[in-house]
């Protein structure tokens, strides 16, 4: 997880060409037009890896003088977490730079990310952010859908191990895929959450900012100009929108997300013929895609249209009846559907896919939470 503002999904695919940020569409503000170049004039300084001089001190003082590589690793990780040390914990909204994360002691996974990378590097440890695929989940917003990005770090340790930090377990667990990315695309990706965060409080002027800052960082990266077409689709810019999707799927024309909201956008303007396509070929894309029969069980657990979801949900299962969260979910439906006996049969189920002692914690939860239906 990770963020307050969720992130359209990556799905990787090859670049026909290579955008720039004079490609971006300018906003319209008050009828007054504000192009990319213009935006970067307001100058965003930060710098996620920035030190201040008593984190130099806090490294120089306990964290340097370890001669040990793996001790040393182990020892920012410990103070990091460590009420009496540093001690960060994790906050969803907590998009910082690693000095936000360090005086704050809040941090989402890129703030966390940010805050070892830092101090790591100052350390002399060779700290890497480390992309993490996720498997999808059913969250979503503003009648899109939404998959989490989610970042860590891995620090090179002595004979060719590797430590990973990681602020959300739990998502790192739940990986499909892992893979070691430069500090551009970390950082597009901090000042993507930044936009989002500022979309989220109508601040259109602050948003738009980041996001140029966060594609003029990684112009390649398809989800920024996803979220690009969002931003714009929330301005009324329905042609900014557009071209924003396109180019997403220019990017990557396998993209679901950029395909969706795209047939979203040209739905909200009465042009169903054009979304009709799109939504045909995305359909298809999914026919054999278990999560996109769990995104549609949610969507009608929405409306508790729990037959429907129900259905859905046990297509999924078919297809991946490994997955726990989808067991996790027909026993959520069920028992939403007052169908209490079928709920613990669907609970025998759940507890014979879990593997772990998170998994079994999670079924454990929903028993709890539905507790009083099961009691007589």
């Amino acid at each position: 997880m990770t963020w307050i503002v969720l992130l359209v999904a990556i799905i990787s695919g090859c670049a026909q060409y290579s955008p720039k940020v004079s490609d971006i569409s300018p906003l319209l503000i008050d009828g007054k037009e504000i192009t990319a170049t213009q935006s970067k004039t307001l100058t965003i300084t930060e710098d996620p890896l920035a030190l201040s001089d008593e984190m130099r001190r806090f490294v120089d003082r306990y964290i340097a003088p370890i001669h040990d590589k793996s001790a040393r690793i182990t020892a920012l990780n410990n103070a990091l977490f460590n009420r009496s040390l540093i001690g960060i914990e994790y906050d969803l909204a907590a998009t910082t730079t690693a000095i936000g994360a360090y005086n704050s002691g809040r941090a989402n996974c890129v703030g966390f990310a940010n805050v070892f990378v830092a101090m790591g590097r100052y350390a002399g440890l060779d700290s890497k952010y480390q992309q993490v695929r996720v498997k999808p989940n059913w969250e979503r917003g503003d009648g899109l859908l939404y998959v989490p990005l989610h970042i860590n770090v891995v620090t090179k340790a002595k004979l060719g191990s590797s430590f990973v930090a990681d602020i959300d377990k739990q998502r790192y667990v739940r990986a499909s895929s892992k893979t070691i990315i430069k500090d551009n695309e970390a950082h597009a990706q901090y000042f993507n959450n930044l936009a989002m965060d500022a979309l989220a409080l109508d601040d259109i002027k602050t948003s738009y900012s980041y996001m140029v800052k966060g594609i003029e960082l990684a112009p390649d990266l398809e989800f920024l100009w996803s979220n690009l077409g969002y931003l714009f689709r929330r301005n009324d810019q329905f042609e900014a929108a557009k071209s924003s999707y396109l180019t997403a799927l220019a990017l990557d024309s396998g993209s679901r997300n950029a395909m969706k909201n795209l047939a979203i956008l040209y739905q909200s303007h009465d042009r169903d013929i054009d979304a009709e396509p799109l939504l045909g070929k995305v359909e298809r894309l999914n026919r054999d895609n278990p999560y996109g029969y769990a995104n549609k069980a949610f969507e009608f657990a929405i409306n508790a249209d729990w037959p429907d979801a129900l259905k859905s949900i046990d297509k999924a299962l078919k297809l991946k009846p490994e997955e726990i969260e989808f067991h996790l979910a027909k026993m959520k439906y069920l028992f939403e559907a007052g169908e209490i006996s079928k709920a613990l049969v669907a609970r025998r189920a759940a507890d014979k896919a879990a593997v772990n002692r998170r998994q079994t914690a999670s079924i454990k939860g929903v028993i709890r939470q539905y507790a009083e239906l099961i009691e007589p």
